[in-house]
């Protein structure tokens, strides 16, 4: 039950209010019964009244922030991963990492977010369910969805170069205005960024439509191939470039339809996939033909000699 309520005293007080209107009803079953709800913050309300209404008593910590506090803790609500590093927080909200790193220290200090040792930032379940429906205006919300997916695309563009040491060839969109993507020394750097991150860029990628649209899907899945290849990690590779093939072929573009399929060949493979892997190259390669693209003529890393993963240094 403590751990239902996120370890959070209001919430723990209104569970244990429930079960003692249901004295009959285990602590395990009134669980059970509060997770089959749509939403937590509403199974742990009692009525409308603000006293047991587990939002009104957010709001009241939420309203007595300092605004900067209170601006970051709205924006998180629309970040699609779970915990948040301080470059990451100062791009969804336009600042800079000092600015972000005080946002946050005010709002582990409030009781709104919790720390890891990582140097990352997560909201307890409840508060970040909260976040996401506290109100922000439209042009709020494309905005820093905007700067978001434009800070994960243009690191991610850093971090292949790292890897692969070669340019990308995709349709990148320019930094937004205030947004700084960081380098990566080496190979170690570039394979670390893409750990910690590994689970929102897989979010940004398969839930495309919610963030920033199918060709941001298509393009962050494409920066991620040769990190999935490094790491072995052919299932989640696989995942994400099915879904940008779906994307490609939705918005009609042969190129990206065609640089999916290619990058497809590969997991397929690895996977024992072959019809599928066969399909895929036929597809791009006839694809390619047709655009008079000679240079993406050609699997990745599917000879002999580089068919193995490069060394995760």
């Amino acid at each position: 039950m403590v751990e239902f309520c996120a370890r959070l005293p209001p919430a723990v007080r209104l569970a244990a209010e429930q079960a003692a209107l249901h004295p009959a009803r285990s602590l395990r079953a009134l669980v059970d019964s509060l997770r089959r709800q749509p939403s937590r913050l509403a199974a742990l309300s009692l009525d409308d009244d603000a006293d047991t209404d587990l939002r009104a008593l957010f709001r009241w910590s939420y309203e007595a922030l300092k605004p900067d506090a209170a601006r970051m803790f709205a924006l998180l609500g629309l970040f699609p991963g779970n915990a948040i590093s301080i470059p990451t927080a100062a791009a969804l909200a336009g600042v800079d990492e000092t600015r972000a790193r005080t946002a946050l220290g005010r709002l582990v200090t409030a009781g709104m977010v919790g720390t890891r040792d990582d140097d990352r930032y997560e909201p307890h379940d409840l508060l970040r369910e909260f976040a996401r429906d506290i109100a922000r205006t439209p042009e709020e919300e494309r905005a820093a969805r905007s700067r978001l997916v434009g800070w994960y695309t243009h690191t991610a563009v850093n971090g292949h170069r790292a890897l692969t040491g070669s340019p990308h060839n995709l349709p990148v969109d320019p930094l937004p205005l205030g947004v700084t993507a960081p380098e990566f020394a080496d190979h170690r750097a570039a394979m670390a960024w893409y750990d910690s991150e590994r689970d929102t860029l897989l979010e940004l990628v398969l839930r495309a439509d919610e963030h920033g649209g199918k060709r941001s899907g298509i393009v962050i899945a494409q920066l991620c191939w040769a990190y999935f290849h490094v790491r072995g990690d052919y299932a989640h590779l696989t995942a994400a470039y099915e879904a940008g093939l779906g994307y490609a072929v939705e918005l009609g573009d042969e190129y990206l339809e065609a640089k999916c399929c290619n990058g497809l060949m590969l997991p397929y493979g690895e996977l024992k996939r072959t019809e599928d892997d066969l399909t895929a190259g036929l597809r791009a390669l006839r694809i390619f033909e047709k655009l008079g693209d000679r240079h993406e003529q050609r699997p990745p890393w599917r000879s002999p000699r580089t068919s193995r993963r490069p060394r995760a240094r």
